[in-house]
């Protein structure tokens, strides 16, 4: 996909991507998958046959990532805060 294609789809997907994310993993976490998504898109390289396609695989890799993000959450309790606790209650 050259730069002038690329501009075109991300004119006519980042409003929807942007408040499907927002929707799927909170208003925190959106604006970090949104760039994630078109990053690892671009990556990817893809071959699509049509737009819908493209589409398709754009809103894969952003439900992807939205479920490893809370998939890391649950596993590490700490990971779910930017912040380290001010303090550590012992019993």
């Amino acid at each position: 996909m050259d730069e002038e294609a690329f501009h075109g789809f991300y004119d006519r997907t980042a409003r929807v991507l942007r408040a499907y994310l927002a929707r799927i993993a909170g208003p925190g976490d959106a604006d970090d998958l949104f760039q994630e998504t078109y990053y690892r898109f671009l990556r990817a390289r893809g071959r699509y046959e049509s737009e819908a396609h493209r589409r398709n695989a754009l809103f894969a890799i952003a439900t992807n990532l939205a479920r490893d993000r809370s998939r890391r959450r649950r596993s590490d309790p700490l990971a779910a805060s930017d912040e380290a606790p001010d303090e550590v209650v012992q019993k």
